[in-house]
């Protein structure tokens, strides 16, 4: 859609279950509204899409990756008769979201299940070294 990542949705998805489910979360910083669109470009040109518009509340509260990621799980476990990654390009590849993510392990966790903070708990300590190792690359201070 014009509004990437603002508006998402797909012909299969109830809006007002996925806006309920995804306020139920309690995220800080963020409000998803229910939403019926019809995209124009993309796969489901033409097509009536149930979605949610999301409405970022508080920019200080608002941790980007951990709600898309669990925007994602919520769409994987409510529709998983339906939802399918975006497979690699080109067979043996790697899956689109593994390259975005930078692994397989995010998207794997997803498919068993694997809680919120699951998927994160490791993040503070890669983040430290790599903070750690950033440093000795910094030419300014």
């Amino acid at each position: 859609t014009p509004l990437q990542f603002e508006i998402f949705g797909a012909t299969f998805i109830d809006g007002e279950k996925l806006g309920d489910e995804l306020n139920g979360q309690g995220w800080s910083g963020v409000r998803f509204r229910p939403i019926t669109f019809l995209p124009t470009s993309s796969k489901w040109q033409g097509e009536y899409c149930g979605g949610v518009q999301v409405h970022v509340v508080d920019t200080q509260s608002f941790q980007a990756i951990e709600i898309w990621l669990g925007i994602i799980k919520a769409i994987r476990w409510m529709y998983s008769d339906k939802f399918q990654w975006l497979p690699p390009y080109i067979e043996g590849g790697m899956y689109h979201f593994d390259r975005l993510v930078g692994s397989t392990d995010v998207r794997q966790k997803i498919d068993i299940g694997v809680s919120m903070d699951g998927l994160t708990k490791d993040w503070d300590t890669f983040c430290h070294a790599f903070e750690v190792e950033r440093q000795l690359y910094l030419l300014y201070e």
